[in-house]
């Protein structure tokens, strides 16, 4: 490897990165994003919230103060239905087996698949009992 191709590769692992953290609002959605910031800090990093309609004002109230206390931009996507109203128009009763919820009002809301191929690095943080669900939907996604 000669000079110049190690200066190349210097500049390359250098170069501002983008992060995106599906960002749900909980407090290990904030232990991630601050572990973000506080490792990657001239990076480009953003907080991604689906929203469901469905949540307490409380995580709202959340979601705006971590944006504001780690000086983080949030983006708040929304379908503009609930799971109740999800269900009235796929006409089936939705419960912990059937992943629609998550996988339309949140994933297929997100665009997961274009955010995979773009330069971004993406965190998702996932509950254990929601784990079955993801790894679905990651498969799914991959597989499209």
């Amino acid at each position: 490897m000669n000079t110049k191709e190690v200066k190349s590769m210097k500049l390359h692992n250098n170069q501002i990165k983008n992060h995106i953290i599906f960002f749900s609002g909980g407090t290990a959605s904030f232990a991630v994003a601050a572990w973000v910031k506080k490792k990657h800090p001239n990076d480009n990093i953003l907080l991604y919230f689906t929203d469901t309609l469905w949540e307490s004002e409380d995580l709202y109230r959340f979601n705006n103060e971590v944006s504001d206390k780690l000086e983080l931009p949030l983006l708040t996507h929304s379908s503009g239905l609930n799971p109740m109203m999800l269900q009235f128009e796929k006409k089936l009763v939705f419960n912990n087996m059937i992943g629609d919820c998550s996988k339309i009002l949140m994933f297929k809301l997100s665009c997961f698949k274009n955010l995979m191929m773009h330069t971004a690095i993406i965190f998702m943080i996932v509950h254990l009992n929601q784990k079955h669900t993801f790894i679905l939907r990651r498969a799914q996604f991959v597989n499209t």
